[in-house]
């Protein structure tokens, strides 16, 4: 199966409103030249837009007044046309790991954030990228996603799940282990990622689909979907 095509990424568009993927996901900067640094100077996703102005004198105190005068928006091209954007407030509010967004990937976050992002990268470079964050200086772990992991494959398949295992990933994730090699990768990998984070802690996966696995995992099963009648947010309580 071609992943692209199985994607929905080569057709006109998607849905009712032809939708054509991701036009650009905007995040918030707390220093714009350091996001600039390690998007550009470590991802290499070049620098396209910059909207605003130099803004070298920013008041930090705690009775500014919040404010978006004076702010800058720059984008990033992410490939196939998408962009990565950022914004950067002049008085803007610091980060709340673990309430407003995961402090490591394995997190759960708040409902409404943003959990992490992933770019989509090729299998053949899985190598390259292991060096290439490593020389950077950039701490991450790798795991070697298997189609054991996906239940509907398993309830096709008769596989049974094997808890141990599970528990013993878990347990290196948490820790903040390798978790696996780029020897894992087998013929039972449906997707293999690096997860690490930006300046700002925003959590980050480059994220390879693998063949013949990925045709093998796609079995989607909305019956799965679990409903609550939604959540108060920690305002409302």
């Amino acid at each position: 199966m071609d992943i692209q095509h199985a994607r929905g990424l080569n057709s006109g568009g998607s849905g009712t409103f032809g939708i054509r993927g991701v036009s650009h996901l905007a995040l918030v900067s707390s220093d714009m030249a350091a996001t600039v640094d390690f998007y550009s100077g470590v991802l290499g996703l070049p620098l396209i837009v910059t909207i605003g102005e130099e803004r070298p004198l920013v008041d930090s105190s705690a009775d500014a007044t919040p404010s978006i005068g004076g702010l800058q928006h720059f984008f990033f091209d992410m490939g196939n046309g998408d962009t990565l954007a950022f914004f950067w407030f002049p008085n803007g509010s610091p980060s709340a790991p673990g309430i407003a967004q995961p402090d490591v990937a394995s997190q759960v976050s708040a409902d409404g954030s943003m959990h992490h992002l992933a770019f989509e990268i090729s299998p053949d470079s899985l190598q390259d990228v292991w060096t290439r964050l490593e020389a950077s200086g950039i701490r991450f772990h790798f795991i070697a996603h298997s189609i054991d992991e996906l239940s509907t494959y398993r309830a096709d398949n008769g596989i049974p799940f094997d808890e141990q295992r599970l528990q013993r990933r878990r347990e290196r994730l948490f820790a903040g282990g390798a978790v696996d090699t780029l020897g894992d990768v087998g013929d039972d990998t449906f997707l293999a990622s690096f997860y690490f984070s930006d300046p700002d802690g925003v959590n980050l996966e480059l994220a390879a689909w693998i063949e013949p696995a990925w045709s093998k995992a796609v079995a989607s099963r909305n019956v799965i979907a679990t409903r609550t009648g939604g959540r108060k947010s920690v305002a409302s309580v």
